[in-house]
């Protein structure tokens, strides 16, 4: 499995791109993992898609991304890592 890390903040714009475009790799097993790196944010927010249901979706207040990243690849059950 290929565990897919996509660290963001404030792109809302292209974030449903980046998730079609991870979400179409068809030829492995993949797990979709977003990471918000935002100081705060609301806890009702998620900004998934619909269609998209079982991609991963956490926050890590540290800014940096590096603080992005590391929070994904703790949670990332896959063999392989993309960012």
């Amino acid at each position: 499995m290929v565990s897919i890390i996509i660290p963001y903040i404030d792109e809302h714009d292209y974030l449903a791109e980046a998730i079609a475009a991870a979400a179409g790799q068809i030829d492995v097993e993949t797990e979709i993992i977003v990471v918000c790196n935002a100081p705060a944010i609301p806890d009702d927010y998620h900004p998934i898609p619909e269609q998209y249901k079982d991609v991963i979706f956490i926050h890590e207040p540290q800014p940096g991304s590096a603080y992005a990243r590391n929070a994904g690849l703790r949670q990332a059950k896959g063999e392989w890592i993309q960012f």
